[in-house]
């Protein structure tokens, strides 16, 4: 059974864990191993996760299925060239997991946050390679403005006024 909750610090080490899983996989031909196992370390290092978890500007939630993390997202005040100012810095499901609703729940979550903080919607970026992501969010509902692309990155928005 999958239990969406609020990450805490003994999560760090599974989310790690997760985070290496995910990233290996997701980039394996877009970037370098050595950049991969670079930005997971400082990305993904306990001091940053610690500090990603206890902000106060953010949600940081993990998905858990029988005490193993299979995925987690992080969303808060980001980007505020849209109504609200809300963006999700990181999701992530581990692969075994694709397809089988996790991402969805994570995003449930986040959003239910977003609209109790008084926001209409969402921005994120997703790499321009990289393909398995940009197919979950415009399956999700987010639409692409290509006019506020950044650097190979995808920019995205998701409207949740409707």
């Amino acid at each position: 059974m999958l239990n969406i909750a609020q990450a805490v610090e003994a999560d760090i080490p599974l989310i790690q864990a997760a985070a290496a899983e995910s990233w290996r996989v997701t980039y394996a031909t877009v970037f370098s191993s050595a950049f991969i196992e670079d930005f997971l370390s400082s990305a993904y290092g306990t001091t940053a996760l610690r500090r990603s978890i206890s902000s106060e500007r953010s949600l940081f939630v993990v998905a858990k299925e029988h005490d193993h993390i299979v995925g987690f997202c992080q969303i808060g005040q980001g980007d505020s060239r849209y109504a609200g100012g809300f963006q999700l810095f990181r999701i992530y499901v581990i692969p075994s997991h694709w397809r089988r609703g996790v991402g969805q729940d994570l995003l449930a979550r986040a959003e239910a946050w977003v609209l109790e903080q008084g926001g209409r919607g969402y921005c994120c970026y997703v790499h321009g390679l990289n393909e398995v992501g940009k197919g979950f969010y415009l399956k999700n509902g987010f639409l692409h403005v290509p006019e506020q692309d950044i650097e190979g990155e995808w920019y995205l928005w998701k409207d949740l006024a409707k």
